[in-house]
């Protein structure tokens, strides 16, 4: 299963402030209200490396951290939409979606990262 429920972050304290708020009041009728502090990611890493706040979708990959299921076809030859199921795919988008909407609905931006 790629159920999704919650989301990882990666920003400064107020962003991760921001984020959780929201976390927790927006995100209750579709179970995706837990959030990690770990929001960077091997293909976003630079982003956040630039001042870019990270954020990633937590999935249930057979309760491991790895995901085996999604590794079997990310980057590979079969790593395209007709693998993909799509009530699984449907639920990332919704659940990736409603976190950009409700942040683009924010009066203040996401403040970035503190690099060092």
């Amino acid at each position: 299963s790629t159920t999704p429920y919650g989301y990882g972050f990666s920003g400064n304290a107020t962003a991760t402030e921001m984020m959780g708020h929201i976390v927790e009041t927006n995100f209750k009728a579709i179970n995706c209200t837990y959030m990690d502090h770990d929001g960077v990611m091997v293909d976003s890493g630079w982003l956040y490396e630039q001042g870019v706040p990270n954020m990633r979708n937590l999935i249930q990959d057979f309760n491991d951290k790895t995901h085996p299921y999604y590794f079997t076809y990310h980057h590979s030859a079969g790593d395209s939409m007709e693998v993909m199921d799509p009530d699984m795919m449907d639920d990332n988008v919704i659940m990736i979606a409603s976190m950009m909407y409700n942040i683009a609905n924010r009066n203040e931006s996401l403040p970035k990262p503190n690099l060092k």
